[in-house]
């Protein structure tokens, strides 16, 4: 049986996954993109919504999870 903990996991994941591929198109139409050149490598403008992201599927995950997050509340807020 799969632990509660793995699927809180996975479930941030797919989260963060889905999070930035409706985030991407808002954050080119915006300008919230890096541009590369000095010390910032990639190929083609990235948008920098990685953070926002991943933040936002930890959030909800452990929120939507079966887990005790009592004593957490005050990080949520």
């Amino acid at each position: 049986m799969i632990s509660s903990n793995v699927i809180v996991c996975v479930l941030a994941a797919g989260l963060t996954v889905g999070f930035l591929w409706l985030f991407a198109p808002i954050a080119r139409s915006i300008g919230l993109i890096d541009q590369p050149g000095g010390r910032r490598q990639h190929p083609q403008p990235v948008p920098l919504i990685g953070g926002i992201s991943i933040v936002l599927a930890l959030c909800l995950s452990a929120l939507l999870s079966s887990l005790n997050l009592s004593q957490l509340r005050i990080l949520f807020f």
